[in-house]
């Protein structure tokens, strides 16, 4: 009897389910007419919401700028800022501020192995902020190294000023 049940009940639900799938289910079911649908109303542009602070004017980035852009989103941009000006949301809350990753001069006096030891051991294992934390364990030596393919597009991607 109980596996009698058990089919019964299984095929109820299965029965509800293809009802709600079907048109004609649908509107048997949730009172709808399905011709009352605009099949030319589509969605403009103008509708869809898009944040475009998380987005950067960098066209033709390639896999290890793509992957560094999504990692440095995720654990950067919340100090460094979106475009890596030391503007993020939390760098209000430092002190010192974070650094300006954009800055041509300093993009051009650092080398990768510097910027290595800093996003790896953090800023006070560089002699720098303790506020930056050691990120080493977390990506490894690979993502470290797609997070610096990214930071050197920062300063290309920004017009240079006098």
């Amino acid at each position: 009897m109980r596996k009698t049940t058990r089919i019964l009940v299984y095929l109820a639900v299965g029965f509800g389910f293809v009802l709600a799938w079907l048109p004609a289910g649908r509107s048997l079911l949730f009172g709808s007419d399905p011709t009352d649908i605009d099949m030319n109303d589509s969605l403009q542009t103008e509708d869809i919401i898009t944040d475009d602070a998380w987005r950067t004017p960098i066209p033709d980035l390639g896999y290890r700028e793509r992957e560094g852009r999504a990692l440095f989103r995720h654990y950067c941009a919340l100090c460094h800022g979106q475009s890596g000006e030391g503007d993020g949301f939390n760098a209000y809350n430092l002190d010192p501020k974070p650094r300006d990753l954009s800055d041509h001069e300093f993009q051009t006096a650092q080398t990768d192995e510097d910027l290595a030891e800093v996003i790896g051991g953090g800023g006070g294992d560089a002699g720098l902020s303790n506020a930056m934390p050691p990120w080493g364990k977390v990506l490894g030596e690979r993502k470290i190294g797609y997070v610096i393919a990214y930071l050197r597009t920062l300063a290309d991607s920004l017009p240079e000023t006098d």
